[in-house]
């Protein structure tokens, strides 16, 4: 009985790995037609074997779909800011949450708003417009230097409104529009994307002397409003990824270098690479910090949003190790 029930089963194997055989054979690759009717023949006289390998296809799919998942007996990482988003963003534009703390209360966003002033200023004004200095900016800026009368191409002034968080050049970007429209633009794309807790009031973030109209947003929305970039805006993702960038005006006299403010822009002990991000610091909106991260195995990105935290980089730093740590990717 044992010898047979022996045979039998080995029988069973036989057959199980001649249909993998022939399956990846019929599917993948056949060197001649003969070897594909071969295949299908045997698929055809053996189609539970067929089922099986259709069913397992199946689940190995459905299991990459739920890809990142908490590894089991993972525990949620100790939030020191105000609020805190985690999200995994598919090369699809898909958002999955990884990690959320307060992430939908409305708090202040500083220059995070900057995110919004890019978007509509690329959607209105063509990259070689130029912008002229029409006015001085007194004391909005770092630089504070922008010469009445000179003028810049709108690609070019992008860089310092992102990477050194210039608001000096939110504020030329709005005036070239008009900056009643331009904020009315901000809020009506807001609106139009879902972003329900987003407001606005002016294109720089910086603190007004009411609280009410201090520019506003949830961690969760200001992520939406990053993957949108992800996956809509290269031209702005291209900014956020530069390290410095040389301003010249538009006849060719150099201004200054723009050295980006996001310091883990270049941090190099993770597995996987920073791929840029906005930072934002108002005594109002405290430190805020957007960090965009290529997830492992390359299958998408890592979006994470901190508001008023009493140390963005250090605490970005620990939710990022967590968030690799903590996941089966």
């Amino acid at each position: 009985m044992q010898i047979q029930d022996a045979k039998r089963n080995i029988r069973v194997l036989v057959v199980s790995l001649l249909a993998s055989m022939f399956f990846w054979v019929s599917v993948n690759a056949f060197d001649t037609a003969t070897d594909a009717i071969i295949a299908w023949k045997f698929l055809e006289n053996n189609p539970h074997l067929l089922g099986a390998r259709l069913h397992s296809l199946e689940l190995e799919k459905a299991r990459e779909n739920l890809l990142p998942y908490r590894a089991p007996g993972a525990k949620d990482p100790q939030a020191q800011a105000q609020a805190v988003a985690i999200f995994f963003v598919n090369k699809q534009g898909e958002q999955k949450q990884l990690f959320g703390y307060q992430e939908k209360e409305s708090l202040p966003i500083a220059s995070i708003t900057k995110l919004m002033t890019a978007v509509v200023a690329t959607s209105f004004i063509p990259n070689d417009t130029l912008i002229p200095i029409r006015h001085p900016v007194i004391g909005s800026g770092f630089w504070g230097q922008y010469r009445v009368g000179s003028s810049f191409r709108a690609l070019d002034l992008l860089h310092p409104l992102l990477i050194e968080s210039s608001n000096d050049a939110a504020t030329y970007f709005a005036q070239h529009i008009g900056e009643e429209e331009f904020v009315e633009s901000m809020n009506e794309t807001a609106t139009s994307m879902g972003l329900k807790s987003m407001y606005f009031s002016n294109p720089t973030g910086l603190d007004t002397a009411q609280k009410d109209e201090l520019n506003r947003g949830s961690a969760e929305d200001v992520a939406s409003l990053v993957a949108y970039i992800i996956h809509h805006r290269p031209d702005i993702l291209r900014v956020l990824s530069t390290q410095e960038f040389q301003l010249y005006t538009s006849d060719g006299q150099y201004h200054h270098t723009a050295q980006n403010t996001n310091r883990l822009l270049g941090y190099k002990e993770w597995p996987t690479r920073v791929i840029g991000g906005k930072t934002g610091t108002t005594s109002m909106a405290g430190e805020c910090l957007v960090l965009i991260l290529e997830a492992p195995k390359n299958k998408g990105y890592i979006v994470l949003v901190l508001l008023n935290s009493p140390n963005r980089f250090q605490e970005a730093t620990d939710l990022v190790e967590w968030t690799y740590i903590s996941h089966k990717w």
